[in-house]
């Protein structure tokens, strides 16, 4: 193992052309960007603290702040861009995006695998409360044929699909919080 040019552990010496370089991105900021992320924390700032100053201290700093003039959190109609103009007009954003959606369907297809081999036509669940017959399709999706079986007990196929909304916590400590 190697130290890349990024400064990640990597298998490659030299030029690192590995998932490093593909997968970790590092965006400069824009200096308006910054200034209106502190604005915007300077302002938040001032609602939680309102109760520790005096009200009119109070009432001079949110007309500096949304002043209809020239306030700095005042935008003129017309002048917001629109997030999609936006991501069109930065294409780093949506590279980004699709980086992080690329992050997830590798381990989602994994776990998918995993259940799919190893539970595949078995009763996963049962669930402890009476359902319609509604429910059938969805909750006993897999390679079994389960019409005798009541409604309540979960294919192994519906348990992850069930759960898959439920592994974003886990998701996230493992892969980080930006992905999961």
């Amino acid at each position: 193992m190697y130290v890349c040019t990024n400064g990640f552990m990597c298998v490659y010496s030299g030029d690192c052309i590995c998932e490093c370089v593909v997968m970790r991105s590092s965006p400069t900021p824009d200096a308006k960007m910054v200034k209106e992320g502190q604005v915007i924390i300077r302002a938040r700032s001032l609602k939680f603290g309102a109760n520790f100053i005096p009200p009119r201290s109070f009432l001079t700093r949110r007309s500096y702040f949304s002043n209809e003039e020239n306030g700095l959190l005042h935008v003129p109609k017309g002048e917001g861009q629109n997030p999609q103009a936006q991501m069109f007009s930065d294409p780093n954003m949506a590279m980004d995006m699709m980086k992080k959606n690329l992050s997830m369907i590798i381990p989602q297809t994994l776990t998918f695998a995993f259940v799919n081999f190893f539970f595949s036509g078995f009763v996963a669940a049962k669930i402890p409360f009476p359902l319609t017959q509604r429910f059938r399709s969805m909750l006993q999706n897999g390679n079994i044929d389960l019409s005798t079986v009541d409604v309540s007990y979960v294919s192994s196929r519906s348990w992850y699909f069930l759960n898959l909304f439920e592994l974003r916590g886990l998701f996230s400590l493992i892969l980080g919080d930006e992905n999961g």
